[in-house]
């Protein structure tokens, strides 16, 4: 079974399971985040590192992520900032999107101590990831992940979604 399949049915069962009353994110911080005080978090599990920060927002060491707010792009603006970012940076796929749903968390699937700037954005917390659905031209569908629960969909890749960006390996 291709990875993106094993995400979509590990949430799909986790919501189909019901609701479940949370109070918070468990107590201790995952151990394979390690954050630094640059705005970035390495995971030793997946080797990935992520910006603390969303798209939009900056980071401060005294503050966390306080300046802007997450900015709502098309999948091209998406990759354009990433690659504005610099070397290495990309959207994740949807696998690595997935990789940070914390079911036990609330008000978000996202522990909000590693990335302190979820929010609702209207309409949930959407986040782009970089893999395409089998769906055939010219629809152009990608999955996003919405980390108000967890749950994944498809969307046109012109509609607007919050971007965080990912990169191989452990940042300098």
């Amino acid at each position: 079974m291709p990875p993106v399949f094993s995400v979509l049915t590990a949430l799909l069962l986790a919501i189909s399971a019901g609701p479940t009353a949370y109070a918070a994110c468990p107590a201790e911080i995952p151990t394979h985040f390690v954050p630094d005080d640059t705005g970035l978090v390495h995971d030793t599990r997946t080797q990935l590192t992520w910006q603390r920060c969303s798209v939009g927002v900056t980071w401060s060491a005294e503050q966390g992520c306080a300046g802007g707010e997450p900015a709502m792009l098309n999948l091209d603006d998406a990759h354009a900032a990433a690659h504005e970012a610099g070397t290495g940076w990309r959207l994740p796929t949807l696998d690595e999107l997935g990789s940070l749903v914390v079911p036990d968390c609330t008000p978000a699937a996202l522990d909000d101590r590693i990335f302190p700037d979820v929010a609702d954005l209207g309409d949930g917390i959407p986040y782009w990831s970089d893999t395409a659905t089998p769906i055939a031209e010219p629809l152009k569908m990608h999955y996003y992940l919405d980390f108000s629960d967890g749950s994944v969909d498809i969307h046109t890749t012109g509609f607007p979604l919050a971007v965080r960006l990912v990169r191989d390996g452990v940042s300098p």
